[in-house]
């Protein structure tokens, strides 16, 4: 399949996704691009994500991280989900700052994928970085699109 057939097909599968991603809604999470393999997403830190010490709580960089590698991965539309997720906290996101995460898929084989997912806040600097590692299931996101992987089963 021409790479131009894959990205309509990946960007049909993105706004499948947002359709029906209620923590990305509730969280303010917005699709920025996707592609096969590839996703960047945004969120803004508002009221509600700090704590008592001022700073985003790390479940809503998480979440964002994990949204952004769930989009990557099942940008193929061959349904996909996390089984593991290491997580790594470099530095605080503040309450007004745009953040950014953007998830690429660096190897597969069968049904197992690895994503790295780097979240930065709005001056490039890196603020969480996620390993993810994915499992194909069966299924398509969009049942009329063409799968554009083997799912490996």
């Amino acid at each position: 399949m021409p790479d131009h057939d894959s990205e309509v097909v990946a960007r049909a599968v993105g706004k499948r996704l947002v359709e029906h991603d209620a923590l990305a809604k509730a969280y303010g999470i917005i699709l920025e691009e996707i592609r096969p393999g590839y996703a960047r997403l945004g969120m803004t830190v508002n009221d509600n994500m700090v704590g008592p010490h001022g700073v985003c709580r790390g479940v809503f960089t998480y979440a964002l991280g994990d949204t952004a590698c769930g989009f990557a991965a099942n940008s193929w539309n061959v349904n996909t989900i996390a089984v593991g997720v290491d997580t790594f906290y470099l530095s605080t996101a503040n309450l007004g700052e745009r953040l950014t995460a953007e998830a690429t898929e660096t190897g597969s084989a069968g049904r197992n994928s690895i994503y790295d997912v780097k979240i930065s806040n709005q001056k490039g600097d890196a603020v969480v970085v996620l390993r993810c590692q994915c499992r194909v299931l069966k299924g398509k996101i969009i049942e009329d699109q063409p799968a554009l992987r083997d799912s490996g089963r």
